[in-house]
């Protein structure tokens, strides 16, 4: 599997399987508070090794840790296009986080590409209902743990390569 950490650019040449496919690209949206959030992103990286010819991760989370306020108009163009060229979409919203770019994310993305999105929201998500409701009037996908979120990752690629 291939990371991709925002602000890098990619391409489908680049990142072909070798074989002449394309790899699955997987857009790993959520919670990230600039910084202050659990880095989860880095347990779906671990998660995905098995797949590593297969799978192309698009992170937005930035390495080094620290936020640079002269980065938001580049981190927002990025994301949005890691979106919409993404093949499956993963949002997860931990509790005690507020993540309003993420619900942002989850409005806009959900109807183009409901059944290869899926939305983990912890049960104690401050928004947790607002979420549910929403991704059940575009029949997204929910779950509520990251292990959850994770094994749906794998079924998926699993799916998606035959």
């Amino acid at each position: 599997m291939t990371e991709i950490v925002s602000p890098a650019r990619w391409d489908d040449e680049r990142y072909s399987t070798g074989t002449g496919a394309r790899r699955l690209t997987i857009f790993l949206g959520g919670s990230i508070d600039t910084g202050e959030a659990d880095d989860w992103q880095a347990r779906v990286v671990a998660e995905m090794g098995a797949f590593a010819d297969r799978v192309l991760l698009l992170n937005p989370r930035r390495s080094g840790g620290e936020w640079k306020p002269e980065w938001l108009d580049e981190q927002i163009k990025w994301e949005l296009h890691a979106q919409e060229k993404a093949d499956v979409l993963i949002y997860y919203l931990a509790e005690g986080s507020k993540s309003p770019v993420t619900l942002l994310e989850i409005g806009t993305f959900a109807t183009r590409a409901s059944d290869s999105t899926i939305v983990c929201c912890a049960p104690g998500y401050f928004r947790a209902a607002n979420v549910r409701a929403v991704c059940d009037l575009f029949t997204v996908d929910t779950c509520e743990t990251l292990a959850e979120m994770i094994s749906w990752v794998k079924k998926e690629i699993v799916v998606r390569s035959r």
